[in-house]
């Protein structure tokens, strides 16, 4: 939703969330669920503006808004799903479908 509220974001000195219960995490991912589908809600026009990442004032890309959510951000849905695979088959648990069965349930 950052991408969709400003028009550029400074890396420089950005600092995860320091959660500290597992309810904190749900609540902060009940907030971005609200937040985001209110950005889904933004006019067109609002989705074509350029956005960039900058670090230090230096420009690291810009693009339009719906093409940053496109590749920063729906494309890493498939990555981190895939990293959460590797670590519930170091666990011993059985990998969820995804797309179809999956080894684990044959």
């Amino acid at each position: 939703t950052g991408t969709m509220e400003a028009e550029a974001w400074d890396v420089q000195g950005y600092k995860p969330p320091d959660f500290e219960s597992v309810k904190d995490i749900i609540d902060e991912l009940k907030r971005n669920a609200v937040a985001a589908e209110t950005s889904l809600k933004k006019s067109d026009e609002e989705f074509h503006r350029t956005w960039k990442m900058t670090r230090e004032g230096e420009t690291l890309f810009e693009m339009p808004k719906f093409n940053v959510l496109q590749t920063m951000v729906m494309n890493q849905f498939p990555h981190h799903r895939a990293q959460l695979g590797v670590y519930f088959r170091l666990l011993d648990i059985s990998v969820p479908a995804t797309y179809g069965p999956s080894a684990d349930e044959q």
